[in-house]
């Protein structure tokens, strides 16, 4: 008997529909075992007489043309040799008497991360595997290819750099083994790769470095700083004239990244939320060239991920508070108001066994290095001197924390939090391993850290410094499991925000440990 199959048709909530999987149904009410949805029918594969059918009549083929090819050389002559069978032409494949090539690795997603990053850390990834003869080669609009020899055979790498939102539809088709993205997985995306595990769990989501969102006008425009308010205003078109935001009188042109992009996609939730923008804005799939465009128009602002801002004048951004310049402290910290993380996704255990390599070397100090020479803020340890001056007291700092500040030196990153709880989040967990190894230099014998948590608005004054002393302590017992010691882990409660409190990501970046070594 035959057996019968069926599809699930949920599309865009299951993986088994998503991925066109044929599954074995026993019954007339069969359901998708993932989703539950009823399943389908279809023609299951044959493989009865017409399979053996099809394999005689090639055999036939076979022996009538090499009997024809026999008569017609005769039977004194000699054969010539036989030319070489093409092959079919798929990716990789080398031309006759050149090395074997091999796709090591296919990375799709950011283009903020695939334009230039992305290449770069490939390149050093396969130098410090060996490689040579590395080189790279353009394969369309954002699309690039970097090979290498290594091991007699030629290694190639594809880069697909089409948006943010290409690294989880690709994750999803296998259209790629690594999804690179400028933003944070969407809850939808990861329940639709939960076949890949949790998508927002330390095996599954890797924070590479940081970028700062950088708004951007022509140099000779005389405004300095925004609010995001003021920059709501005008990406919706509430406010048309510069005149409207402190500016000279003059229409304001608006240059957007396009819908696809992570640059956008970070930009629209922090700073447009449910509004629309305005239907006259230019859009760019590139960063560079829209921040050249910038550059020539005196009317113009824009909006790239910080590297992309030459050019052009980067504006201070306010969110409930002063005014902040976008710059390696003020993003490596996470205060600046339009900082975003950098992401790489995976597979829990992926079946290519270049990728956790790879994932390994990017957060290594040489990876590191690559990510901060590129104009983003990464992870150099070498980057922390006991030398650095004291950074100023904030205005209204509660005493005992000024005291803190003029006499300790204050590391670039702070230490977030998974949302509604005191568990680290996956980018602190990597810094704990980064602050494990700062104590551990020669350097900073003898110096202690200290500990420093806060809160946001909600809740009572007591309830908040219960909170923030809270935070301060979960992150003391992480480092002391770790051998490092602790010298003081306090908190002030919800003083000091860093963002607006009356949004949830001002909220989340509120809820902060901040860390400080003794001079």
């Amino acid at each position: 008997m035959a057996s019968k199959y069926g599809r699930c048709t949920n599309f865009g909530s299951c993986t088994k529909a998503d991925t066109k999987e044929q599954i074995p149904v026993g019954g007339p009410d069969a359901v998708c075992p993932e989703c539950g949805k009823p399943l389908t029918p279809v023609a299951a594969p044959s493989r009865g007489f017409a399979g053996i059918g099809i394999v005689i009549l090639l055999g036939l083929v076979v022996v009538i043309v090499a009997g024809f090819v026999y008569l017609r050389g005769g039977k004194g002559s000699t054969a010539a040799t036989p030319a070489p069978v093409a092959q079919a032409s798929t990716p990789g494949a080398a031309a006759p008497g050149a090395p074997a090539s091999t796709t090591a690795m296919r990375l799709c997603g950011s283009n903020t991360i695939g334009s230039q990053l992305g290449p770069e850390l490939i390149k050093g990834y396969l130098t410090k595997r060996g490689g040579t003869q590395i080189a790279q080669r353009d394969d369309g609009q954002d699309q690039r290819v970097v090979t290498a020899s290594l091991g007699g055979a030629e290694q190639q790498v594809p880069i697909a750099a089409h948006g943010s939102a290409t690294a989880f539809t690709g994750l999803l088709a296998n259209a790629c083994d690594i999804g690179m993205a400028s933003r944070a997985i969407k809850p939808a995306e990861a329940r639709r790769l939960r076949s890949l595990g949790d998508m927002t769990s330390r095996a599954n989501e890797h924070v590479i470095g940081l970028d700062g969102i950088a708004v951007i006008v022509n140099p000779a425009n005389p405004v300095d700083a925004l609010t995001i308010d003021q920059l709501r205003k005008i990406y919706t078109g509430a406010v048309g004239d510069w005149k409207g935001v402190g500016g000279k009188p003059g229409r304001i042109t608006v240059y957007a990244r396009d819908a696809k992009s992570g640059t956008y996609d970070t930009f629209s939730n922090l700073v447009l939320g449910k509004a629309a923008l305005i239907g006259s804005a230019k859009r760019f799939e590139d960063s560079r060239t829209l921040a050249e465009a910038v550059s020539r128009n005196p009317s113009a602002i824009g909006f790239v991920g910080l590297p992309y801002a030459t050019g052009a004048k980067a504006l201070k951004v306010a969110s409930g508070g002063i005014a902040i310049l976008p710059n390696s402290l003020t993003v490596g910290r996470e205060t600046y108001p339009l900082t975003r993380r950098l992401y790489l996704y995976t597979a829990a255990n992926p079946s290519n066994a270049q990728v956790r390599p790879f994932i390994d070397y990017v957060q290594s100090s040489d990876g590191q290095r690559i990510v901060e020479q590129n104009g983003f803020v990464g992870s150099i340890i070498d980057a922390v001197s006991a030398s650095a001056p004291p950074v100023s007291v904030p205005a209204g700092a509660p005493r005992e924390y000024a005291n803190i500040v003029r006499t300790s030196e204050q590391l670039p990153f702070n230490f977030y939090f998974r949302t509604g709880s005191d568990v680290l989040d996956n980018k602190a967990f990597v810094d704990v391993g980064r602050l494990v190894s700062i104590a551990g230099l020669k350097r900073n014998a003898g110096r202690k850290v200290i500990l420093v948590g806060f809160a946001d608005s909600t809740g009572t004054h007591d309830a908040n410094l219960v909170l923030s002393k809270g935070r301060a302590e979960s992150v003391r017992r992480e480092l002391i499991s770790q051998g490092v010691e602790v010298k003081r882990a306090t908190g002030f409660g919800d003083a000091l925000p860093i963002r607006d409190n009356a949004t949830e990501d001002g909220r989340q970046k509120n809820r902060r440990v901040e860390i400080f070594l003794s001079r």
